[in-house]
């Protein structure tokens, strides 16, 4: 099943970049069927949505420039210009329906092919704002499904263009606001992916802007986003680096103790009502823009939370993490919080892949692993729960982008882990029933063929715990070759199940409690049933 998934996303990848750079293969020409009020009513998309969210350009100017009666010659005249129109009109078109899951579809496609054929020209020997803002635009339209394969290029790009206009010591509003929206995109990206980021945060000399709120609150959440970003950036180097592989043990665990501590100041900032783990829906008349913010910053939470539990255990730190509990029940904990949100998130072209697919996936194979770890405990039938939650959105989340992305099969997690705690459960209560003279060694009986009354008691042995000889005893009659034990009893029936009899040797499946390997569930192989031979 890993194998088929690998598979279905590579050639997915490989089949957008022939689309994107095989020149106007996918362009559809659209153009005439486009009236102005159309292309008017997407821009205004963009501002009410994409805006408040990513403020990098201001919109009186913009909409000044677009006015007027010569912008179709400045669109000709200046390539930058005309890719940057057209990534307006492709962000915005999104919320009229007009975009979609598969690349080489849908009008915002459409536009993006069109500022794909200026991008070349935009990167000429002397870059201005403009490029800066052309390409960021399109680094945002790139974290949908559909062309998620060039985030990378295109923010390390704007991150190269801001650090070569000096935006980060920029004393411009403009410049300020499009350099904050560029490190929030890239850190947090570097973050997710584990990579270097290109913007040095000790080298940064201008302040965050004063953004319209998108959530109408008073709470600054551009801000928020910055600093949660900023926290991303000293994560990662502290921790996550090359020179963090340098620290000791009890180094490292007052580092994720202090950054545990960052962490929940930041989440003490944010209004009671939106916070993580408190979050409980969107207020009424909240748009697209809403869920976005509070999605990513909760995800965006949470995927700390994950990353430092995961290195406490790795690096085998027990106990409590500061007053945030083990790094297992962190771990626990934010995998279904993720699950939660998920009845938040708008299943649309629109929503970035990160928030639609790979944070839900996350959790749920942290939850698979920890039923899979402790398939008897307390807290297994709970996480059962919640990857039965996990089946079901993406199941949904299959049925809504046409197939897409075929998530509807990682339900087939759920069921493996529910049917490995259903074995355990019923191994458990057998080897509790076997020491044991209740109704629940009538269990067992049947299992082995014979009734319960030819089973010896542990009234029958004497002291040493050898079974009385005399008439009273019954004999025990079991399948041939199988190998029975009875309770009291030091020795057993000669012989064992034929591996024949199995369909083949099982060697390898001799696995016992809390030593199960996840790739077990893959590399195990059950013959099929005409070669099986017959008990």
């Amino acid at each position: 099943m890993i194998d088929e998934m690998r598979s279905v996303v590579t050639e997915r990848l490989e089949n957008a970049t022939k689309i994107f750079w095989s020149p106007g293969s996918a362009v559809l020409r659209r153009d005439a069927d486009l009236s102005q009020n159309l292309r008017e009513e997407y821009i205004q998309a963009y501002f009410r949505y994409v805006h408040p969210v990513y403020p990098f350009l201001d919109q009186a100017s913009f909409l000044e420039e677009v006015s007027k009666p010569q912008f179709g010659q400045l669109l000709r005249n200046h390539p930058e210009w005309s890719a940057l129109y057209n990534t307006v009109l492709a962000l915005g078109c999104q919320y009229h329906g007009r975009g979609a899951f598969f690349p080489g579809k849908g009008l915002a496609w459409h536009f993006f092919m069109k500022a794909r054929e200026c991008f070349p020209k935009t990167l000429g020997p002397m870059p201005t704002l403009l490029h800066v803002q052309t390409v960021t635009a399109m680094a945002i339209f790139s974290q949908n499904m559909s062309s998620f394969q060039f985030k990378e290029d295109l923010l390390s790009e704007a991150a190269r263009l801001a650090r070569c206009l000096q935006l980060h010591k920029s004393d411009r509003v403009d410049e300020s606001r499009i350099f904050w929206v560029i490190y929030q995109l890239e850190k947090s990206w570097c973050f997710q992916n584990s990579r270097t980021s290109l913007i040095a945060d000790f080298d940064i000399d201008c302040l965050p802007p004063t953004t319209t709120d998108p959530i109408r609150s008073s709470h600054d959440w551009f801000l928020s986003s910055t600093r949660l970003a900023r926290l991303l950036s000293v994560c990662y180097e502290e921790l996550f680096s090359v020179k963090a592989t340098m620290y000791t043990v009890d180094q490292k665990q007052t580092k994720i103790q202090s950054v545990y501590k960052a962490l929940h100041a930041w989440k003490e900032s944010i209004p009671a009502q939106y916070r993580p783990d408190n979050i409980v829906g969107i207020p009424d008349g909240q748009g697209p823009q809403s869920r976005a913010v509070l999605i990513h910053l909760n995800f965006s939470y949470h995927s700390v939370v994950i990353a430092l539990a995961r290195l406490a255990i790795h690096c085998g730190i027990e106990g409590d993490l500061s007053d945030f509990g083990t790094g297992e029940v962190m771990l626990r904990n934010a995998a279904r919080a993720i699950l939660e949100l998920t009845s938040l998130i708008d299943l649309k072209a629109y929503t970035s892949l990160w928030a639609l697919a790979t944070m839900p996936l996350a959790a749920m194979l942290i939850l698979f692993d920890l039923v899979i770890q402790d398939p008897t405990g307390p807290d297994a039938k709970t996480n059962l729960l919640f990857l039965d939650m996990a089946s079901g959105y993406f199941s949904r989340l299959e049925h809504v982008t046409e197939a897409a992305m075929q998530t509807s099969r990682l339900s087939e997690f759920t069921y493996i882990a529910r049917e490995y705690h259903r074995n355990e459960i019923l191994r458990l209560q057998t080897d509790r029933s076997g020491s044991s003279a209740f109704p629940g060694q009538q269990t067992v009986s049947l299992l082995l063929g014979e009734p319960s009354t030819n089973r010896p008691s542990l009234m029958d042995s004497n002291t040493n715990g050898s079974l009385l000889p005399g008439p009273d005893r019954a004999e025990i009659h079991s399948p041939q070759g199988l190998q029975v034990h009875v309770a009291g009893e030091r020795t057993a029936v000669e012989g064992s199940v034929p591996a024949a009899a199995l369909g083949g040797p099982v060697s390898h499946l001799s696995v016992g409690a809390g030593q199960f390997s996840f790739e077990d569930l893959f590399n195990t192989v059950i013959l099929p049933f005409e070669n099986q031979q017959p008990w």
